[in-house]
């Protein structure tokens, strides 16, 4: 069964340094890139905000962690919306809309 995924993006994840410092800042960074993992939504920014992460916080705790899911990250988004030869995954475009599941499913 393949994996349909509605890409997004976080928006303004650089806002956080307005509210956050340190140690907070890390946390929150590394927080939103274990969800991207989690959910496996595959967001495109979310590799820009690992590497934002590591040059900010260069011996945090997170790294080896979250290495993989990052890796997972990059192969999603290499795949190209219209490449219907992954068996694993089927990309559908934010500005799809749909009326019912068998919409999506079509």
């Amino acid at each position: 069964m393949k994996s349909i995924i509605i890409s997004f993006s976080f928006e303004g994840f650089e806002k956080l340094k307005k509210f956050m410092k340190g140690k907070n800042l890390e946390y929150a960074y590394a927080s939103l890139i274990n969800e991207d993992i989690t959910y496996k939504t595959y967001d495109p920014i979310v590799p820009d905000l690992y590497e934002t992460l590591k040059k900010e916080f260069p011996d945090n705790k997170y790294k080896s962690f979250l290495e993989a899911g990052i890796k997972e990250n990059d192969h999603f988004n290499a795949i190209k919306a219209d490449d219907n030869s992954n068996k694993d995954y089927q990309k559908i475009p934010c500005k799809a809309s749909f009326r019912s599941l068998s919409d999506v499913v079509k």
